[in-house]
């Protein structure tokens, strides 16, 4: 017999959902518990406001995105495959069904000027990705680390535009060849094992 859902999970996958199919600023608290079959005020015990909804939405969504790294990091030893898998993961995280990527986007871009919150939110969480790269560049004794996690975290950001585009199979072969030359390109120790 399946697990029942909690009550504020089925809150956060209703609100992701409208947010992906509406934007954010049109589907209403009316709307969400609607959709969700519950009552406002069960909305409210949960969430106080709604932008504490988007808030809990966008740390579910990196959350789930860490998680599929910190996963893949587990299947790594070199630092090119901790890289390689990074990337494997972010671009699954892009596609996923859950609307993931494309709530943090749509909250970004609705509410970046006005909400100081979430856009605070989202930019803590790139610098923990960019933290990441260069944990990763440190290990690959590459030239510059910092440089290379910028360089990296600009990938991310082609990824982004370019996952809403095309299927995740040819993203990621996009991006894993971007990453092998940037890579060359820094002059970090490339073992022949993980040329393509």
């Amino acid at each position: 017999m399946p697990k029942p859902i909690k009550i504020d999970q089925h809150i956060l996958e209703t609100a992701s959902r409208l947010f992906h199919e509406n934007g954010i600023r049109a589907t209403g608290v009316d709307k969400i518990v609607a959709e969700a079959g519950i009552a406002k005020s069960t909305l409210y015990y949960h969430f106080k406001t709604k932008n504490d909804l988007i808030i809990a939405i966008i740390n579910q969504a990196f959350d789930a995105l860490f998680e599929l790294v910190e996963r893949s990091k587990k299947e790594s030893v070199h630092p090119i495959d901790k890289i390689e898998n990074f990337y494997r993961a972010f671009v699954e995280w892009i596609h996923s069904d859950k609307f993931y990527f494309a709530v943090v986007m749509k909250a970004v871009a609705e509410f970046g000027n006005e909400t100081d919150t979430v856009v605070a939110l989202v930019l803590g969480k790139v610098k923990q990705i960019q933290d990441e790269f260069e944990a990763m560049a440190v290990e690959l004794n590459a030239h510059r680390p910092d440089q290379l996690a910028r360089n990296l975290s600009l990938i991310n950001a082609g990824i982004s535009f370019r996952g809403m585009i095309y299927k995740q199979g040819v993203v990621l072969e996009e991006v894993l060849h971007s990453v092998h030359a940037l890579l060359r390109a820094h002059e970090a120790e490339y073992p022949e094992h993980a040329r393509k």
